[in-house]
């Protein structure tokens, strides 16, 4: 964040960086304004998939595994994936919050499982 403020001063709040104690601080003072949100509830509301997946008209993959520290049990589209014929939700036990990372290769098993959704044709057979 500090790199940040000396590249964008004039949008994010220099005064508060050395007193945050929550992500919720962080969103209100740097996150939001940074990217051109009003403040955090502004932020939350408008990339929340909550708000937008009921739009979606293309198939798409979600991929959130269940033990992300940053995404609590509201974050997991479950009821919509599973009455949506363009949402596909996968949810593995273990994959963390940085995409999935695979031990002795170049690809993460977020890009592995990209690929597959995007090449295969018929996605009702995708799981």
């Amino acid at each position: 964040m500090k790199q940040k403020v000396v590249q964008f001063p004039e949008l994010a709040n220099t005064d508060k960086i050395n007193v945050l104690y929550s992500f919720d601080e962080i969103d209100d003072y740097f996150t939001a304004p940074m990217h051109g949100f009003l403040d955090k509830e502004d932020y939350y509301k408008r990339v929340s998939p909550e708000f937008s997946l009921k739009h979606i008209t293309t198939p798409v993959l979600i991929l959130n595994a269940l033990n992300d520290p940053f995404l609590g049990e509201r974050c997991y589209p479950i009821s919509r994936s599973k009455h949506s014929k363009y949402v596909y939700l996968e949810t593995p036990e273990y994959g963390g919050h940085c995409a999935f990372p695979l031990k002795d290769s170049k690809h993460s098993y977020a890009e592995v499982r990209a690929f597959e959704f995007f090449t295969t044709k018929d996605k009702a057979t995708f799981y």
